[in-house]
């Protein structure tokens, strides 16, 4: 249940890099797709930009 493959890492890779491909990776591992969410969408970044 806990197998990490090369494919989820390069699933969570590509979630990191394109913020569109966050949703691409939740279809095969839902859990990366939280920690792609946390890193992309830090609660602290969208006040300074909001801001502006």
């Amino acid at each position: 249940m806990n197998k990490r493959t090369a494919m989820d890492d390069q699933l969570l890779s590509l979630a990191l890099a394109q913020g569109t491909s966050s949703s691409r990776a939740a279809v095969f591992n839902p859990a990366g797709q939280l920690i792609a969410n946390a890193c992309v969408h830090p609660p602290t970044a969208p006040a300074p930009l909001l801001d502006t």
